[in-house]
Order: C-alpha cells, then sequence, then structure tokens
C-alpha cells in the first residue's frame, strides 16, 4: 500500500465516522461526541487538502507543518484561522495531526516485527 492509497483509506474512514448516520446513541455521550467529531472532521479536512496537492506527500506534509508554525510565530495570540469555506483550523491540532499522520506512514514503512531473518 503507497502512502497515498493508506491516506484515501484513512479519508475514506473518517467520512464514515463523520457522516450522519455515524451517531453515538445514549445517555451522556454528547460532549464525547462533539469533540471526537470535530477533530474526526478537521482530520478528515486536513487529509482532503494534503492528498489534493499534487506530488510528493512527505513535501506537502512538510510545508503545512512550516506554514503552521509560521502562523503560530507570526499570530502567538491566536489558536488557529479560517479557511475560505468558513472551516476553524486550530494551529496546535493542526501539528498534532500532521505528527500523527508522518508517524503512521513512517510506521508503514518498517519492517514487520513478525517477519523471519533471512525470509
Amino acid at each position: 500500500m503507497t502512502d497515498r492509497e493508506f491516506l484515501q483509506a484513512r479519508l475514506k474512514t473518517l467520512q464514515s465516522l463523520t457522516g450522519t448516520s455515524a451517531v453515538l446513541k445514549g445517555s451522556g455521550v454528547s460532549g464525547l461526541q462533539n469533540k471526537l467529531h470535530a477533530a474526526w472532521e478537521l482530520e478528515q479536512r486536513l487529509l482532503a487538502r494534503i492528498l489534493a496537492e499534487p506530488g510528493d506527500l512527505a513535501q506537502t506534509i512538510s510545508a503545512w507543518q512550516t506554514r503552521t508554525q509560521a502562523f503560530i510565530a507570526k499570530y502567538p495570540d491566536r489558536e488557529g484561522w479560517s479557511d475560505a469555506q468558513g472551516h476553524a483550523w486550530n494551529a496546535s491540532q493542526v501539528l498534532a495531526l500532521l505528527t500523527d499522520v508522518q508517524q503512521r506512514l513512517d510506521a508503514l514503512k518498517q519492517p514487520d516485527e513478525f517477519e523471519e531473518e533471512g525470509e
């Protein structure tokens, strides 16, 4: 599985988690549900943006990290920004997600720990 295929599969999973039929039922779940849903939506938007960029995913992720770090340095009193579609982006959450995405992609490149040496 390529990095792009992995991120496309993750995006599809996130789309099912944030879809209208993916609603937790029961008492006391609304706060947790709202937090999970917001985090999944942010990751979904970020992955969609990353996948929409042509070229190398590692370079795209690095560019997002650089721009987000530059935003934090320039606007230390602001939590984030809004894009042209009106979506809020929390800078620290974006950086955490980018780190998580990069770690997942790096893990894909690691040899299977159960592989026998010499095979």
